[in-house]
């Protein structure tokens, strides 16, 4: 089985509301979300909120989907900023399960989902036991816990009204030991591999690249500014549906975006007194003015290199300050 993992992280301008702290895990806390939605809404939720509640992955039938990093604390066993499951422990949100109101095992859909989501979040466990070799064999109390053993918060629901609890831990050890044994590679990076399952074959980890003129949002978040569109970020994943995670170069957070949203940054070797013309598809000078049809129809003389990779150009009639990828050598 391979149970595929999608980065959205947290970006770093909300790390003070929720995952503050720097943090050595030295385990899991389980827990079940009380509603129906997928992993990517949960952590969309998340990290779209001004509230502190924070954890590192959500688990669905078909996906785990990282929103902190995990050398980050959360806020996810309502046990203060000191105790044991927020500050010590990577958080683990199991999709499609009660909501207060109707239960999943009453409805054969949700029920399936659910099912699927415990065993995703079995391999997901396992594999982070494997990634911290310091914590030892999974063990109930020791270094995987429920929500409930951190502040008797009736947490993982189900589990825990349907006597599951224990089961759920042999299963992840078997998991674990199986792993540990070399007998079978469960999990993989979405980085891996990027020509199969849906993933990007434009770019590849690593590739420096900006946004395109057309990209308007970050997927499923908020709308790029003009900084967005100035800054250049680093291809950090290749999601299986095709989307990509970025980074801004020597940053912490990042986002996902589609495919078309961003390009390969050019190093066109523009220099002094060179004529040049701009690209069909540059919008703005650099400042954020407008490009009107006229001025993407001349020729212009460069002034200035400023910056490293900003030009003031000048025809006579037009003038000013662009980006280099939005200029073509003539």
């Amino acid at each position: 089985m391979t149970l595929l993992i999608t980065k959205m992280l947290l970006p770093a301008s909300k790390y003070y509301l929720k995952c503050p702290n720097a943090m050595d895990p030295i385990g899991v806390t389980v827990h079940e979300t009380g509603n129906f939605a997928t992993a990517m809404a949960e952590i969309s939720f998340m990290i779209g909120n001004n509230t502190s509640t924070s954890y590192h992955y959500a688990v669905d039938d078909t996906r785990a989907v990282q929103g902190l990093p995990l050398t980050r604390n959360g806020y996810h066993s309502s046990d203060g900023s000191r105790g044991t499951g927020n500050a010590k422990t990577i958080g683990v949100e199991h999709c499609y399960n009660w909501n207060g109101k109707t239960t999943t095992k009453n409805d054969p859909k949700y029920n399936a989902l659910y099912q699927k989501a415990l065993s995703n979040g079995i391999e997901l466990i396992a594999q982070l036991f494997i990634d911290h070799p310091k914590w030892g064999t999974p063990e109930a109390g020791k270094n995987i816990w429920r929500h409930y053993d951190h502040s008797k918060k009736n947490c993982p629901q189900r589990m825990i009204e349907e006597g599951y609890w224990n089961t759920y831990v042999a299963r992840v050890k078997a998991r674990y030991l199986e792993l540990k044994g070399g007998k079978t590679v469960v999990i993989k990076s979405l980085a891996s591999n990027p020509d199969k399952e849906g993933r990007s074959t434009k770019f590849k980890r690593g590739d420096k690249v900006r946004l395109s003129p057309s990209a308007k949002t970050w997927l499923r978040s908020s709308s790029f500014d003009l900084g967005s569109f100035k800054s250049i970020y680093v291809v950090d994943w290749l999601n299986a549906d095709g989307t990509i995670y970025i980074k801004p170069v020597g940053a912490e957070w990042g986002g996902n975006v589609l495919e078309n949203d961003i390009e390969n940054v050019r190093n066109n070797n523009i220099m002094k007194d060179d004529i040049i013309i701009l690209r069909p598809q540059a919008t703005h000078w650099s400042g954020g003015s407008k490009l009107t049809d006229g001025m993407k129809k001349a020729e212009y003389s460069v002034r200035e290199r400023i910056n490293g990779n900003t030009l003031y150009i000048d025809n006579g009639t037009f003038r000013g300050i662009i980006y280099d990828w939005d200029a073509i050598k003539k």
